[in-house]
């Protein structure tokens, strides 16, 4: 499906169509997995999910825990006023990563909200994508687990610090809308912010997004 990004532009609408049809399939045959599997119960959707990389990856980028960690704070202050959730759930795939989390970067998202974070450590990994498939506000780590289960998000909204995750990985994935975090710069000066970015639907354009009554961004 890379070859998207190589069409022509007369073809280029029927690629983007088949995005859009192929997401929406996907999110189609989690709901009915979750209609026929009872064993299957998701946890509170209303909340903004964070999937935050560590496990084997650490072993190649030490840094790659602490990915995003300079933009997740405001992030989550900008989904919450917007959003009214006030919920934050951040998975990661081992202890130690959650044990870090909880030092580095929840003191800083406290700081910058009112909310309640719960943690998702290793676990069942099936159960753990078909979740972030169904959250209200999914943010993608620096993986491909979190990444595609945005592309089974046909109509809610995914956000990254990238617009290109994965340098475009699955469909040549290109994110069209962003946020200019730098007018709600509260960090130190040292602490870079600049643009997030999201889509309402995978393969979709469209930028506006009512959520419980709130529109997004």
């Amino acid at each position: 499906m890379n070859s998207c990004r190589s069409v022509s532009t007369r073809k280029s609408y029927i690629c983007k169509r088949a995005k859009v049809d192929l997401s929406a399939e996907w999110e189609s045959s989690v709901l009915d997995l979750l209609v026929n599997d009872p064993s299957l119960r998701l946890e509170d959707t209303k909340t903004i999910f964070i999937h935050v990389r560590g496990g084997d990856m650490k072993k190649h980028n030490k840094g790659v825990v602490s990915t995003g960690f300079d933009v997740y704070p405001l992030l989550s202050k900008y989904l919450i006023n917007r959003s009214k959730t006030q919920s934050i759930t951040i998975s990661t795939e081992l202890e130690e990563d959650t044990v870090f989390v909880k030092q580095e970067l929840a003191p800083l998202i406290m700081k910058s909200t009112e909310s309640n974070i719960s943690y998702i450590t290793g676990g069942d990994p099936v159960s753990t994508w078909i979740y972030m498939t169904q959250v209200d506000l999914l943010v993608i780590g620096p993986s491909s687990f979190s990444l595609s289960a945005a592309a089974a998000r046909s109509t809610k909204p995914s956000f990254s610090i990238k617009q290109r995750p994965k340098d475009g990985r699955y469909d040549d994935n290109t994110l069209p809308c962003s946020i200019d975090l730098e007018s709600m710069h509260s960090l130190p000066d040292d602490a870079h912010v600049g643009k997030v970015y999201y889509e309402v639907g995978h393969g979709r354009d469209k930028c506006e997004y009512v959520h419980h009554g709130e529109w997004l961004p």
